[in-house]
């Protein structure tokens, strides 16, 4: 049962997923795990508080598409790339610098998931 629950995506993202749900929790965030924004889309999680939404998009494969997430800046305030190490990191910042204007390349932040994980526990949100 448990396979079925956690669908179509691998465990090491579903425990990302969790633990990154719990630390914005624990930061005063209302939370949710697979947020549908609609159209077949979804946030991986989608945190809000005093007025303020931040999209989670979880990363944990090397892939060169990452166009799903120019359709989740639209619906969130904040949107907040978590990749599994720096190298996923550097490939992800270049593609966002070569894809978006600086406007909007603003409301986008890649963090590996260790510093997300040690920026939350200190009340940082990146």
């Amino acid at each position: 049962e448990l396979w079925r629950h956690i669908g179509n995506v691998s465990f090491e993202h579903r425990l990302y997923q969790v633990l990154i749900n719990y630390a914005f929790r624990d930061n005063g965030y209302k939370t949710k795990i697979e947020h549908d924004l609609g159209e077949g889309r979804r946030l991986d999680v989608y945190a809000t508080k005093e007025g303020q939404s931040i999209g989670i998009e979880v990363l944990v494969t090397d892939s060169n598409d990452y166009t799903n997430l120019q359709q989740t800046t639209g619906h969130v305030d904040k949107l907040i790339v978590v990749c599994k190490d720096k190298q996923s990191t550097y490939v992800m910042e270049d593609w966002l610098t070569s894809t978006y204007n600086p406007e909007q390349r603003a409301k986008i932040k890649p963090v590996t998931f260790s510093q997300l994980m040690k920026d939350l526990k200190h009340n940082i949100i990146p």
